[in-house]
């Protein structure tokens, strides 16, 4: 039986849109119907929606939480794309689900934008927006789609606090927004609805945290009147590298209270663990004044972080 070769294009536009594509690329690239009917018998491939084919082994599997859950969304919008009309795109925490940012919420939804300003179309699990004014797009796959600064903008003023700094925190982390595009989104967001709510998030935003958990970890720490006198701290024993603490309190001995993050996938191999446990021996060996806490996400909000850090600092 002959094997089934699927154009290489076909299958770069499946990477960017989360392993899926639409009947009309599948059609544009010589994947017909028939085709397409022996691929879902015998390939692996599946219809999650109408209109829409899932490509296996397309997608990088993922190593953390955040980029399981980020995934997890980027597909379930890109869902909604290619099953609805060719001129939709995605707007808010919808386009950052796009542009693959980590730490926005397990219940997504998906909002959208339709061409001409119209207002018709969707269904119950479509929020058909419209916005004042034109905003900034850039090309995703084959979908237009707003910038990150553009769906910042759009999205900031409607969520809480924590989860804005989250997005922000990420987005300059991993270098899908510059310092310069931030200081747009904040004039850009000066007389929106919910814009003074983000009078509190500007002063929190950090990009040095590397995952959402860090930057929750910190608003906790901060609001509880115990906030990092700084991140990312480096410990050194003469020229070898020891380790390094996601979050840092000065001790009034030269020492440091360092707490890490962990997330469960990449730290949860037994070669990982390995490591972390030959990282934190290192700096209780030859660092007296430094003690280094590890908690997961599931500690966030329990206080257990606050009453280790708390008492590390007083011993």
């Amino acid at each position: 039986m002959r094997s089934i070769v699927v154009p290489p294009a076909l299958l770069d536009l499946a990477r960017v849109q989360a392993g899926l594509v639409s009947t009309t690329q599948c059609d544009a690239a010589g994947i017909g119907s028939s085709t397409r009917t022996r691929l879902l018998r015998r390939g692996g491939w599946h219809r999650p929606a109408r209109g829409v084919y899932a490509v296996p082994g397309v997608v990088a599997r993922p190593r953390t939480t955040s980029e399981r859950w980020a995934l997890s969304h980027r597909r379930q919008v890109w869902g909604s794309l290619l099953s609805g009309p060719d001129d939709a795109m995605p707007a808010g925490l919808t386009a950052l689900a796009v542009h693959d940012i980590w730490g926005l919420p397990a219940n997504l939804g998906c909002e959208l934008v339709y061409g001409n300003g119209r207002h018709a179309g969707g269904n119950s699990a479509v929020r058909v927006r419209q916005f004042g004014g034109p905003f900034e797009t850039t090309l995703v796959g084959e979908r237009l789609v707003p910038t990150v600064a553009s769906a910042l903008v759009q999205a900031l003023p409607e969520v809480g606090r924590d989860l804005a700094v989250v997005l922000v925190d990420n987005a300059l982390n991993r270098d899908k927004l510059t310092e310069e595009e931030l200081e747009t989104v904040r004039q850009q967001v000066r007389g929106r609805r919910g814009a003074a709510r983000l009078h509190a998030v500007w002063p929190l935003i950090d990009g040095r945290a590397e995952s959402p958990i860090e930057t929750r970890a910190r608003l906790e720490c901060r609001d509880d009147g115990l906030p990092p006198d700084d991140l990312q701290v480096e410990q050194f024993d003469d020229e070898d590298f020891l380790g390094r603490g996601d979050l840092g309190w000065r001790r009034c001995n030269g020492g440091w209270v360092l707490v890490e993050m962990d997330g469960l996938d990449v730290h949860g191999t037994a070669a990982a663990v390995s490591k972390d446990r030959r990282r934190q021996n290192g700096i209780a060996s030859r660092s007296t004044a430094t003690t280094l806490l590890r908690y997961i996400g599931e500690d966030l909000g329990t206080g257990v972080i606050l009453r280790d850090v708390r008492r590390a600092l007083a011993a």
